[in-house]
Parts: C-alpha cells; structure tokens; sequence
C-alpha cells in the first residue's frame, strides 16, 4: 500500500486519511488511519503497511485494543460492543480464538473459545 506525503498529513491511496510516521511510502512506526472506505479508525504501530503490535481500532461496533498481527487482531485484545458487551481474550487473525471471557451487561462467561466470527 502506498503513501503519499502531504505535509504531516499523507493520504492513503483514497482509503482515507493517515499521519504517522511513513517509511519507503508505508506507514511504518507509530500511526493513526482514519479510514472513510471502512468508517473506522486506526491507531498504533505499523509494520510496513500494515497494523503491527499495539494498537486500538475504532470500528461502528465498537472498539478493539490489544495486539495486532499482519493487519489483523491476533494475541490478547480487549473488544467493547456499543451495548455494553466486552470480550477479554485471545484473538487469531481477527477471531475469538483461546481463551477468553465474554461479559454481557448482567453475565459473563469464561472459556475457550474456537473459531468465532470476526468482528
């Protein structure tokens, strides 16, 4: 994916709008996307063009912060829904997978969980 540097603000090829750090036309340090294809937004380490390490990920369903892993969630991350839900847990490639525990707003379940949808 490649970046254009405007000043301190680069776009990004017109998925929307990104400020960071940029590297051989990626983001490749600590950046924030604000991406108006997808209607969220992105902040954290990057690795060549993609999310990499920590970060927290704003999306219409919520909110993601934890570990991310080739552009997706993966290793431990926390995701609070709008309603009140939250899921503390382990994430492979941007699922519920591992342990974890699932709090609605009066319950809450802990176990392992395989291969849930993504979010």
């Amino acid at each position: 994916i490649e970046c254009f540097k405007f000043n301190e603000i680069s776009f990004f090829n017109h998925q929307g709008l990104f400020k960071g750090v940029v590297n051989k036309g990626v983001p490749n340090g600590y950046g924030v996307l604000l991406d108006c294809i997808n209607l969220c937004i992105y902040e954290g380490q990057w690795e060549n063009g993609l999310k990499e390490g920590w970060g927290i990920y704003h999306t219409y369903e919520g909110r993601y912060e934890g570990q991310f892993n080739e552009g997706f969630p993966h290793g431990f991350g926390i995701f609070k829904w709008n309603n009140g839900a939250i899921y503390k847990g382990e994430w492979f490639n941007s699922k519920r997978q591992g342990k974890g525990i699932y709090i609605k707003r009066n319950e809450q379940s802990t176990k392992n969980f395989k291969k849930i949808s993504r979010f």
